[in-house]
């Protein structure tokens, strides 16, 4: 049988179209990887009505402002590999990082790959590879814009979960954040996986499942900020815990704090899918307390009153500003107790070793007011 080697994306895009049709589909969600990403984008692009939802992982926009071309290197021993051995060697260097770690790792998943089934598809052949890179070079080349996703990816108006390994060098992952930035008319969301390049999708299988579903919970978890910052954590191991059902995330505001309950209501912070939300109360036992980004404001948005009838802040203020003894208590304020709270370390000192003794501290001071509590009940001095 004679083959049909298409050299555009919106040619593959097609043929993704006239399979479901056969098929006797009438709407499909998608999930288009690196070059089938492109694809996707495509297919979602061309055949609006055809595509539900949209997964675009390892893979970016054709070409435009911000756009960033991979390691012509990788890429070229991966397009040139014409046997098992080479295409191994290629898969390696392009999808893992070149640590003997995430080696053995992509070792691991290429043995996977390879016998997972008797059937694989025979290599696509010098012609079937010019093909795919002069689709490429096609797809990365302005000249073509017509052709590409770049100038259009306002009009895809349907879910779309843009995913990617925070350092691929195939497809750099920078791609992936400008196509999610243009998805501006699309309820559209981006996820970076740690510490991976290409191959995130061997190396997360399991946890891109844990990728939440609830439509509200995806709102509140997507950054509407650039990312930066000079230490980033990448974790995503909090991930399952998102599909258990005792746990609720929400963005309402801590409002107010009776003997058993917690008082939640719309803030300031409250994210805009949450802004409408009632007042509530939710029964409590333990409160931990993470001030975000109020860093001079201690406490906030919680009010803390003394035995004296005196608010923390106004005691901060009259103070010149927030201080505790040895950044844990503060008098007139019995049963408060802080950790890593105000001028309580330097950038010098060990965390950790700090929190040790503030507990220590801590637990010695709270068994002291306990048994002064216990003498005045009784009269005793």
């Amino acid at each position: 049988m004679m083959r049909i080697y298409r050299r555009t994306y919106a040619e593959w895009a097609d043929n993704v179209a006239q399979v479901v049709k056969a098929l006797g589909i009438s709407q499909i969600d998608l999930f288009g990887f690196s070059m089938g990403g492109f694809a996707a984008q495509m297919a979602a692009l061309n055949y609006p009505t055809l595509v539900r939802k949209l997964i675009l992982a390892g893979t970016g926009p054709s070409a435009g402002e911000g756009i960033e071309g991979g390691d012509s290197a990788a890429f070229g021993r991966l397009a040139a590999a014409s046997n098992d051995e080479e295409e191994h060697g290629g898969f390696l260097e392009a999808f893992y990082s070149l640590t003997p770690t995430k080696q053995t790792l992509g070792d691991k998943w290429w043995k996977r790959m390879t016998t997972a089934r008797s059937n694989r598809s025979d290599y696509v052949g010098p012609e079937g590879t010019k093909a795919q890179i002069d689709a490429v070079l096609r797809w990365s080349n302005r000249e073509h814009a017509s052709e590409g996703s770049y100038d259009c990816l306002h009009e895809i108006k349907i879910p779309v979960l843009v995913a990617n390994g925070d350092n691929d060098i195939l497809i750099p992952t920078v791609n992936s954040w400008v196509m999610f930035k243009r998805l501006t008319n699309a309820d559209a969301h981006l996820h970076l996986y740690p510490d991976v390049g290409h191959g995130f999708l061997n190396e997360y299988a399991a946890m891109l499942e844990y990728f939440p579903t609830n439509t509200e919970y995806q709102q509140i978890l997507t950054s509407d900020y650039d990312i930066g910052c000079e230490r980033r954590i990448f974790d995503i191991d909090w991930y399952p815990s998102l599909a258990d059902p005792r746990l609720e995330l929400t963005t309402l505001g801590l409002k107010s704090n009776s003997d058993n309950a917690a008082i939640l209501a719309p803030c300031r912070k409250t994210h805009p899918s949450e802004a409408d939300k009632d007042e509530r109360e939710i029964p409590r036992d333990v409160i931990v307390l993470a001030n975000g980004f109020e860093v001079s404001r201690w406490f906030h948005p919680l009010t803390v009153v003394g035995v004296n009838g005196q608010n923390l802040d106004s005691v901060f203020d009259s103070r010149g500003g927030p201080q505790m003894y040895k950044g844990s208590a503060l008098n007139g304020f019995p049963t408060c107790f802080a950790l890593f709270d105000p001028n309580s370390f330097s950038g010098l000192s060990s965390v950790i070793f700090g929190l040790e003794n503030q507990i220590t501290m801590l637990f010695s001071e709270s068994v002291h007011y306990c048994n002064l509590r216990r003498l005045e009940k009784y009269g005793l001095e």
